[in-house]
């Protein structure tokens, strides 16, 4: 989602990408209007720039593109040699405001950074031992200027970097809250860098100083009491409003994670049985939602409280 969340872009599993401009109202079929992206694949992460203007995708046993104009057309990096050549199976995308800035990471593999909008890669696990080797790489999320990122691996650990993802710190190692391994599903970061939210399979977890020390968040709030797996955290930009997917529910903060509150769940419109929060994605300023549940995608421009029901 664009920081104004008027633009959209959603990949379908072993289908296609589509875009919209106008706050999910309406949609494009790109798998079938660009010959690069054409026929199904499985998208597995999306990152957008501030403006909605750069986008970077990765499918599932696949490959990385991106695209410099809203997503009107693509161009296949993984294609061109530059450094992350051929099928990978990749799992995360995270990219900076103005798009410049990435970082990738693959699901029994490596992670890499790109300061040039994606021409060019850098594997960041043969460049410092922190990181080395194959790992089994979750998530990764990225600072408004894309000098701060934070990654998670399945089975393993949490770890930061501060210089744009050149040298990384192993923080699981360093903080008991978050001491050992953990089956590690996502993160996510306020602008600045400070504020972050993690979640593995079984608790939620928070920092507010850019990772150095954590709290763990179901011993806190009885709302979210429980062992859950969350799958997904969207942030505001200042790190104030959070959503979050734990165990197909939906959670919302508007403190800094502080308190939560339940949201109701969803209901499929055609069979009107229940159906699983999977996805999250929220604007800059927090005001506007969108997710995807069941088998349709969804938004909400008050918190969560209530949701429109998009049609592809």
């Amino acid at each position: 989602m664009s920081s104004d969340g008027s633009k959209l872009t959603a990949g379908e599993y072993k289908g296609h990408l589509y875009t919209s401009v106008n706050s999910g109202v309406t949609w494009i079929d790109r798998s079938t209007s660009d010959s690069v992206i054409e026929g199904d694949k499985t998208w597995q992460s999306i990152a957008m720039s501030s403006d909605g203007s750069k986008l970077a995708a990765v499918t599932w046993r696949g490959h990385l593109y991106t695209s410099a104009d809203s997503g009107t057309t693509w161009i296949d990096r993984s294609t061109r040699g530059s450094g992350i050549r051929g099928d990978k199976t990749w799992q995360s995308i995270a990219m900076s405001s103005n798009g410049s800035k990435l970082a990738a990471v693959t699901l029994r593999g490596h992670l890499y950074t790109s300061t040039d909008s994606g021409a060019t890669w850098i594997d960041r696990s043969t460049h410092d031992s922190a990181i080395g080797g194959d790992k089994l790489w979750k998530s990764i999320t990225m600072s408004s200027d894309g000098s701060k990122l934070v990654a998670v691996t399945n089975l393993g650990y949490l770890y930061t970097s501060m210089d744009g993802g050149v040298t990384w710190k192993n923080r699981s190692t360093k903080d008991i809250v978050i001491g050992g391994y953990k089956t590690w599903e996502s993160i996510a970061m306020s602008s600045d860098g400070s504020k972050l939210v993690a979640g593995d399979d079984e608790h939620l977890y928070t920092s507010t100083n850019g990772g150095f020390t954590w709290r763990n968040l179901n011993a806190i709030d009885s709302a979210i009491w429980g062992y859950k797996t969350w799958d997904s955290i969207a942030m505001s930009s200042d790190g104030s409003k959070l959503a979050t997917i734990g165990n197909g529910h939906l959670y919302i903060s508007t403190n800094s994670s502080a308190s939560w509150t339940k949201r109701r769940d969803i209901y499929d419109s055609e069979t009107n049985w229940g159906s699983s929060w999977k996805s999250i994605t929220m604007s800059s300023d927090g005001s506007k939602l969108a997710a995807i549940g069941g088998r349709y995608l969804y938004t909400s421009v008050d918190l969560g409280v209530s949701w429109t029901e998009l049609s592809r």
